[in-house]
């Protein structure tokens, strides 16, 4: 097929923003177009608007930000339709678990909504960490959520839905002029802005696509999910270094920063997956009176090591940036981990 040359040139500067975000994280200079599309055979023919059946083809992974983001829609008095994408990879076995089944089965139970799954093998087709020593990113970094928006937008197609959403937060809006370019967070592949290019594209066949959670930070949306829709934040499924047998690592950075979220807010992190293997020392458990009052107050900080490890040195920084201003004071206290009470 060939494409008409706007879309062509369309997703070739979106490869050119990519390979200039890599390189200037990777301190290269290698930013010359190198990436082609090779086409053949008839144009693509356009996609005409169809009928609207007032449904919106809603993401859904089970992490913080489209449960949030399914519950929002849902107050504001939309139709979402959930759409999940299960694709399997090498080194990881989040889309495998009981306890994913488990969150995807509830979510229809308690909000009555309809979740189509989609299964794909496009993850299990490369080495998702062949370049991650230059980049520090693996390949699905760079690529999940536009397999997760194709999926919905061929789902939306099907459904007559006007609309994608795919939530995302401040924190992947990040971006910054480099060497003549624009270089922005890493993950990139779902921020506003490619999000608003895509939504431009496909704005002829009577479609648009974003999201609502794009202008809140994590610990903002976060907050929502524990405060306004409390009946699915142990639903929370965000981890995707657990093993099969669990509902998350609580090694990694996600599940640190999510506990000092959680704590921040006064909210034991047991609450939200299972993090029982996990202790914290001197501290008084949070199901007490005691134990929420000392946790909501953002002055107070709590020295916390993990049962089964430190995490690396550096972890602290990594994700620093990613807490609530009272899981930071929390952090910069914790000498060796995450702790969960």
């Amino acid at each position: 097929m060939r494409l008409d040359p706007g879309e062509r040139e369309l997703w070739l500067r979106l490869c050119d923003a990519e390979v200039a975000t890599l390189e200037a994280y990777a301190g290269g200079t290698d930013t010359a177009r190198a990436i082609d599309l090779v086409e053949a055979g008839a144009p693509l023919e356009p996609v005409e608007p169809g009928p609207d059946s007032g449904l919106i083809a809603a993401c859904f992974s089970g992490g913080r930000d489209s449960l949030t983001e399914a519950a929002m829609l849902q107050e504001l008095g939309q139709r979402p339709l959930l759409v999940t994408t299960t694709s399997p990879r090498d080194g990881s076995v989040e889309h495998e678990t009981p306890r994913r089944r488990y969150v995807l089965d509830e979510i229809q139970r308690r909000r009555g909504l309809e979740l189509i799954e989609v299964h794909s093998t496009l993850r299990g087709c490369w080495d998702t960490g062949f370049a991650a020593a230059r980049y520090g990113a693996g390949v699905n970094e760079l690529t999940d959520t536009f397999l997760y928006f194709a999926v919905a937008l061929a789902v939306a197609l099907a459904r007559d839905a006007r609309a994608v959403n795919l939530a995302s937060h401040t924190e992947v809006q990040e971006n910054r002029r480099w060497v003549g370019a624009i270089v922005e967070h890493k993950h990139r592949m779902y921020s506003g802005a490619t999000q608003r290019a895509l939504s431009a594209l496909f704005a002829p066949a009577g479609l648009r696509y974003g999201g609502l959670t794009y202008p809140l930070y994590q610990f903002q949306v976060q907050r929502l999910l524990e405060r306004r829709y409390a009946d699915l934040r142990d639903l929370q499924y965000s981890c995707w270094e657990l093993s099969a047998d669990q509902s998350d690592c609580s090694r990694c950075d996600e599940c640190r920063t999510i506990a000092f979220n959680l704590m921040a807010e006064g909210v034991a992190p047991r609450e939200v997956g299972d993090r029982s293997r996990v202790r914290a020392e001197g501290a008084v458990p949070l199901a007490s009176a005691a134990g929420r009052d000392r946790f909501a107050a953002p002055q107070r900080a709590l020295v916390v090591r993990l049962a089964t490890g430190p995490l690396p040195p550096n972890a602290h920084a990594r994700a620093h940036d990613r807490l609530h201003p009272a899981g930071r004071a929390a952090a910069r206290s914790a000498s060796r981990g995450v702790a969960v009470i």
